[in-house]
């Protein structure tokens, strides 16, 4: 597995941000629609083997549970198939775009209006592919109702997430648009497919496992949650999670990613 330096990187993502900021509007929404599809798949198969690791002892007849890190683990080793889907495709992802945008803008190549459509229009169609993803290929075919501990482990995640704080949803956002950022610096930086797949692998795994807050995951998660009885509210889904996590993940992929290697790699070398 080979890489490119880190400043060959860099110039990618530029580039990637100024043929975005010409994409037709259109193509844009489409492709993000498709990134909400694809992390929605990720999210529900993580979803549908982490909540199936529990077992009935045979003994006792009673049903066992998995041990949580275990099942936290499985839930984790899954979902990156839906980041790896988005940047193979060439998708539009609301929190890689973050990152891309904010270091186009600073270098020069995209201006601050590509910045604020590229977010505004990502999120929203991100939105749009993952409740179509919920509805029609979750909910409606009644994949977690088969089973009440299935059931009963996205109803927990969903009201797990709800009940948050909104300042530590802004916080564990901040967490995860670094680490999804980085997975996404990682796969420009290696030229073979697989190696592309590995090393996103592990960074995006490390993310799940830290408990930190991804908003497209979570426009697919938490409103399953709701449809399978989550006592959550729409007041709950939207001011505990949804917009603080939005909010920590525009933070952490714009400014502690798009910021620090825009600087480190670009305007903190030129010669004024």
């Amino acid at each position: 597995m080979t890489t490119r330096p880190p400043q060959e990187v860099y110039n990618a993502i530029l580039d990637v941000a100024e043929k975005k900021s010409k994409m037709n509007i259109g193509v844009q929404c489409l492709q993000a629609i498709m990134s909400g599809v694809w992390v929605g798949m990720g999210a529900h198969c993580s979803l549908y083997f982490a909540g199936s690791l529990g077992y009935v002892d045979v003994a006792t007849g009673q049903y066992q549970a998995a041990p949580a890190g275990l099942v936290k683990f499985a839930n984790a080793c899954l979902f990156p198939f839906g980041i790896m889907a988005v940047v193979l495709t060439g998708s539009d992802l609301f929190t890689s775009n973050c990152m891309t945008f904010m270091a186009g803008m600073i270098s020069g190549r995209t201006k601050f209006k590509d910045y604020v459509r590229s977010l505004c229009v990502s999120w929203f169609f991100n939105l749009f592919g993952s409740l179509l993803i919920m509805y029609f290929l979750s909910y409606l075919p009644k994949q977690f109702e088969a089973d009440e501990h299935l059931r009963g482990y996205v109803k927990k995640v969903a009201e797990s997430k709800s009940h948050l704080d909104p300042a530590l949803c802004v916080l564990r956002g901040i967490g995860c648009n670094m680490l999804v950022c980085l997975s996404v610096w990682e796969i420009f930086a290696v030229s073979d497919g697989a190696g592309k797949m590995v090393i996103a692998w592990f960074t995006i795994v490390v993310f799940v496992m830290c408990g930190f807050e991804h908003s497209v995951a979570n426009m697919y998660q938490i409103p399953l949650g709701m449809k399978l009885g989550a006592d959550v509210t729409m007041e709950q889904f939207l001011i505990n999670n949804l917009l603080p996590a939005t909010c920590g993940n525009i933070i952490g992929g714009s400014f502690f990613v798009g910021c620090v290697y825009a600087y480190s790699f670009d305007i903190g070398n030129r010669t004024w």
